[in-house]
């Protein structure tokens, strides 16, 4: 059995998450003290959750969190284009958001950890003649029916 770790959620006061990607909140809520946040999935991305700091609601992806608490914040680096360099990367992207299979990578390292797509090529030569075979074959079928039923 993998032991779960915890740790506090650096710039969410009362927050922590596990290593297997569950925030607690140490809040108060409808008279418990503490409980689990239950993640949410929006336009079919990663899991969040809303954290509330200074009474304003923010939505953070799970995988971040994960980061920013087992890894520290994003390190720092510019591309020329001026976006960030390092962004959150699960290693397998089928993966939970445990520390094992999360980091801190950049583009060039995230595009080698794509998921691999089939590429499907078309070989329009050979639909173009089975297209050719099958109007020859339909059309020696309209003759033949004309024929048995006495049509010109």
């Amino acid at each position: 059995m993998v032991d779960v770790m915890m740790r506090q959620i650096p710039g969410y006061d009362g927050y922590s998450v596990t290593s297997d990607g569950r925030v607690w909140s140490d809040k108060t809520h409808r008279g418990a003290s503490g409980r689990w946040l239950k993640p949410f999935v929006q336009s079919k991305g990663p899991l969040r959750v809303d954290l509330y700091v200074d009474g304003n609601r923010k939505a953070k992806y799970i995988h971040s969190l994960v980061a920013l608490a087992f890894f520290g914040p994003r390190p720092e680096g510019v591309q020329k284009s001026g976006r960030v360099l390092y962004s959150i990367d699960r290693e397998d992207n089928d993966g939970n958001y445990e520390p094992g299979n999360v980091c801190w990578s950049t583009s060039a390292e995230q595009v080698r950890n794509q998921r691999k797509v089939a590429k499907m090529t078309l070989d329009m030569a050979a639909i173009t003649e089975e297209r050719d075979a099958l109007a020859a074959e339909l059309a020696a079928l309209k003759v033949s029916l004309a024929t048995m039923s006495g049509l010109p």
